[in-house]
């Protein structure tokens, strides 16, 4: 089967799918419909931005057609406003109710981050969703067997991150780690390109949440020993060649915040 193939009645040669191609891999010789260059299936990303930018419906790749692609509606966009003071408003929640989010919903929110840019449309981004609040509760507390090591070494990081005070209020029975949270969502994926691609997926993720009455904290600490404490490492069980991107903790948020706070002023290079 061709890579691609167009239906000549219904393409008007208006050349969207060769500007769009990121890799340039379809021509228009005089007289003929898009065609692609020589090698172009080595080359193919598999994007389907050729399939989807045309508003004829005449492009058809060989892993997808336009029949079964989602037709992007004009009320689907939200506006500018609102969207602008969704992300302004977000917040990092630290203070999770205990009640867990219903797998379908997890399932919903990580089929939608799916959707994130990866490098090269490679799409290497894989989960680990811890869904039992004792299973994060106990990867809390590897996490803190990772400080204590670092704390008796009086390692410089010890110092800087203040990690002998989330030992004692560990030890005191307050987890400042996960913070109690329901549920640990990790992404991993191969270098080079799987950590940056993960942190694009989780924090569509994160900016996601709130749309469906959650809410989500980065797990700084425990990214910090996932890549390089060997319990932890034994815990997630990572493919080999994997790295952790980050992870998120996330449930229904206790307290609803009703202000924006300030943040430090834009700074920028206009050039």
């Amino acid at each position: 089967m061709p890579l691609f193939t167009v239906d000549p009645a219904k393409c008007r040669r208006d050349g969207a799918c060769i500007a769009e191609c990121p890799r340039q891999l379809l021509t228009m010789p005089e007289n003929s419909v898009p065609v692609p260059i020589a090698n172009a299936d080595a080359l193919c990303i598999d994007c389907g931005h050729c399939v989807a930018v045309c508003p004829h419906g005449a492009l058809t790749l060989r892993s997808m057609s336009p029949e079964d692609l989602p037709a992007i509606q004009a009320q689907w966009w939200v506006p500018s406003s609102d969207l602008v003071t969704h992300l302004k408003a977000r917040r990092s929640i630290r203070a999770f109710a205990r009640r867990e989010i219903a797998p379908t919903l997890l399932e919903q929110l990580l089929d939608t981050a799916r959707y994130a840019p990866t490098a090269s449309n490679r799409q290497q981004v894989r989960w680990i969703v811890f869904q039992c609040p004792a299973d994060v509760h106990r990867l809390a507390g590897l996490v803190i067997d990772w400080m204590r090591e670092r704390v008796s070494a009086r390692e410089p990081e010890a110092v800087s991150r203040g990690l002998s005070w989330l030992v004692d209020d560990w030890d005191r029975g307050e987890d400042r780690i996960c913070r109690g949270a329901p549920h640990l969502v990790v992404a991993h994926g191969p270098k080079p390109w799987g950590q940056t691609d993960g942190v694009i997926a989780l924090t569509f993720l994160e900016v996601l949440a709130p749309a469906f009455g959650l809410g989500a904290c980065w797990a700084g600490f425990l990214v910090s020993a996932a890549n390089s404490y060997e319990p932890l490492q034994r815990e997630l069980a990572l493919p080999e060649g994997h790295v952790v991107a980050g992870a998120l903790m996330l449930g229904y948020p206790v307290h609803r915040f009703r202000r924006i706070p300030n943040r430090q002023p834009l700074k920028v290079q206009w050039r």
